[in-house]
């Protein structure tokens, strides 16, 4: 595999990673406010976001 390519897999695949670390801070810091509607997509968003990570890191292989 390409050099290049593989420098762009792992760097969608950190983009991922700091994405999912985000909306997961985000969920958290409303689930403390005791907003949990509204923290429920960011969890799951966090969780796609995580999903998206591990393709790329995969496709590493």
């Amino acid at each position: 595999m390409d050099k290049r390519l593989k420098a762009e897999y792992r760097r969608y695949a950190a983009d991922e990673a700091v994405t999912a670390t985000a909306l997961t801070d985000k969920a958290n810091a409303l689930e403390a406010a005791g907003k949990f509607r509204q923290a429920s997509p960011y969890f799951q968003a966090a969780a796609k976001a995580e999903d998206r990570a591990a393709v790329w890191r995969n496709l590493l292989k």
